[in-house]
């Protein structure tokens, strides 16, 4: 217990210090132009944040959920726009792959998630599809062993700039969840384009994407996991498959805490 107290805050040691020395100088201008550096991504990974909780063996770090939780707070303390990107990388993208894919998925897709050298996004919600995510109308059909997408998707957190989509397609929507399949889509795949970006009143700075796919072509290779098996997927990302619902509340945590110290210093 000692030893993962001392992982802990050793960790949000240094979340705290690379927070106040990276994001502190840049936070008014993101929210000020509602564009954040073209660079945070590539420093958010060289950090080692990008690794966080996720299997050693693809090259995460094997940290606690306390340990996660600690460090998304100290990056949302400063930037709730760094603590964003972060978690919906790892929670929301890397963790479903690294639970459902194959080791050939894993080694090409979830290594470099893992290393900072590319950003994940998830793809679920629809104009139509919200909090009923089992009535998503992106299709998908067979032709041989390609799988082809047609559809739109909205509310997407670095849809446009992610270097890997988890996106979620119904086979017909008459079939409900069951027809619901998970896919990896890589960027620059043909047919993918972000139709418009979302000007917020918050998190500005974090880009919000209208995706849509116009007969997008992907092999069998990229589908993960078991075909109608894709709901079942997403939720269990967004609620809690080892710790993917804490990194939601940590971000909130983080200036929760930072407008209540600033409250009882005034």
């Amino acid at each position: 217990m000692a030893l993962a107290e001392d992982e802990t805050e050793a960790w949000r040691g240094r979340a705290r210090r690379w927070a106040e020395a990276e994001l502190a100088p840049i936070v008014e201008e993101m929210d000020r132009s509602d564009r954040a550096p073209s660079d945070l991504t590539r420093r958010l990974g060289s950090a080692g944040f990008f690794g966080l909780g996720q299997p050693r063996d693809w090259g995460g770090g094997g940290e606690s959920t306390r340990t996660v939780v600690a460090v998304l707070e100290e990056l949302a303390r400063v930037s709730s726009v760094a603590a964003v990107e972060t978690a919906v990388h790892l929670s929301v993208a890397a963790a479903p792959l690294a639970r459902w894919g194959t080791d050939a998925q894993r080694e090409q897709y979830l290594r470099p998630l893992l290393a900072g050298r590319a950003l994940g996004a998830f793809a679920l919600t629809e104009p139509e599809a919200g909090s009923n995510a089992a009535a998503l109308r992106c299709r998908y059909r067979w032709e041989g062993d390609t799988a082809v997408l047609q559809g739109t998707k909205t509310f997407i957190t670095n849809g446009a700039v992610a270097d890997l989509l988890l996106l979620f397609a119904t086979r017909d929507p008459a079939e409900g969840r069951g027809g619901i399949t998970a896919f990896l889509v890589p960027k620059g795949t043909p047919g993918l384009r972000a139709s418009h970006s979302f000007s917020k009143l918050g998190l500005r700075g974090s880009p919000t994407y209208e995706l849509t796919l116009d007969e997008v072509r992907l092999p069998r290779s990229l589908q993960l996991g078991p075909e109608g098996r894709g709901l079942g997927i997403a939720l269990e990302a967004l609620m809690g498959a080892g710790w993917a619902s804490p990194p939601a509340l940590s971000v909130s945590l983080g200036p929760g805490s930072k407008s209540w110290r600033a409250a009882v210093r005034a």
